[in-house]
């Protein structure tokens, strides 16, 4: 690994076990190194402002060019604003769903910004991310009209609305496990539209029981159930690191999803709710997604905590780490670089031999 990348690993998190000790090591790894292509890592990784408030907070003294230290400064605020901004919507339509007899949950950024990371401008946020009943979709379309959202997509160069095609719709109900995005036009030069992400299923088995389970949970106590959190973060993750799709778009290895998932098990999970997260992941047979998830943990951060949670899986075949598919349930293309290479890559688009179908017409 080159420093750019062993300082990524480094800063690319919220908690640290030494303190002391990481601080000494990020200081001597900060004394000689190209900023540019430090900072060209967190941006793909997502970690840019975490990686720079990290080092204003442990005030680690380095030669960071003015222009990009700015540019740097300047993002953390916008996405303080942008993240503010978000997450006032999400209260508001989550609300106003409720009042509709609609329960969703705000999950990833909705979730994770204002309970783990709560510094606004260190987690980028480009959407709201909600779980809900299958069951309840048809009276969800009625109450997102109500409240001024279409299913459809923001054009940057006319700042209108398209609305989704037939064409598109079709394919996206086919082979998703969430809900086209619904969005709506908001009058704000930093958000100037909402968009939100609507779940009904953790994986491409399209299963429903698995959501129903966590929303009647979630019901019950009225507050977010740890093992529930920490299971649909793994499959996001999962799902994310082996579409084709998402591999192409360059969406598959961000190691801020990552960040979220250390954060939030040392947080929530660790110690007191291992036994229950595994208890459902035996119960809907999630084993393969989270032993990838936590072996990728390994690799990033290596607390000591992976090893335990990957052995509770009792994976033996360990072929499908190395292979991707237009779908989970059929991994038939293999990756010609290995899982760490993977991980710090800039984007493994170049995997891609043939255009996923999903992108061919019907």
């Amino acid at each position: 690994m080159n420093k750019e990348i062993e300082l990524i690993k480094k800063l690319s998190k919220l908690t640290y076990k030494d303190e002391k000790k990481e601080l000494e090591e990020i200081r001597e790894i900060s004394q000689e190194l190209n900023w540019y292509e430090f900072f060209k890592y967190a941006m793909y990784h997502k970690t840019a402002t975490l990686c720079w408030y990290n080092l204003n907070r442990l005030e680690v003294k380095c030669n960071i060019p003015k222009y990009l230290y700015n540019i740097l400064r300047f993002s953390f605020e916008a996405i303080k604003k942008q993240n503010e901004l978000y997450l006032r919507e999400c209260d508001r339509v989550c609300s106003i769903l409720e009042k509709e007899n609609i329960i969703t949950i705000a999950t990833k950024g909705s979730m994770l910004i204002p309970k783990i990371y709560k510094c606004y401008g260190i987690r980028f946020m480009g959407d709201i991310d909600l779980l809900i009943k299958y069951s309840d979709i048809p009276r969800l379309d009625v109450a997102m009209k109500k409240l001024g959202y279409i299913q459809g997509y923001y054009q940057y160069s006319t700042k209108n609305i398209v609305p989704i095609s037939r064409v598109e719709e079709l394919k996206w109900r086919m082979t998703m496990s969430n809900l086209f995005p619904y969005v709506r036009k908001n009058k704000n030069v930093v958000v100037p539209f909402f968009e939100l992400d609507f779940r009904y299923s953790l994986d491409d088995t399209l299963r429903k029981d698995t959501v129903d389970e966590i929303i009647e949970k979630y019901e019950k106590d009225r507050e977010y159930y740890p093992p529930h959190v920490l299971i649909h973060l793994c499959t996001h993750f999962y799902d994310e690191a082996k579409h084709s799709v998402s591999i192409l778009q360059s969406k598959d290895m961000s190691i801020i999803k990552l960040c979220d998932i250390r954060e939030y098990f040392l947080a929530y999970v660790k110690e007191k709710y291992i036994d229950l997260f595994m208890e459902f992941v035996e119960k809907y047979s999630f084993q393969k997604q989270v032993y990838f998830t936590f072996l990728c943990l390994e690799n990033v951060y290596n607390d000591g905590y992976e090893k335990e949670i990957m052995s509770k899986c009792n994976i033996t075949d360990k072929k499908f780490i190395n292979f991707f598919g237009e779908n989970t349930n059929n991994l038939n293309q293999e990756f010609k670089k290995n899982l760490a290479d993977r991980i710090f890559s800039c984007s493994n688009a170049d995997e891609i031999q043939e255009k996923p179908k999903f992108y061919s017409e019907i």
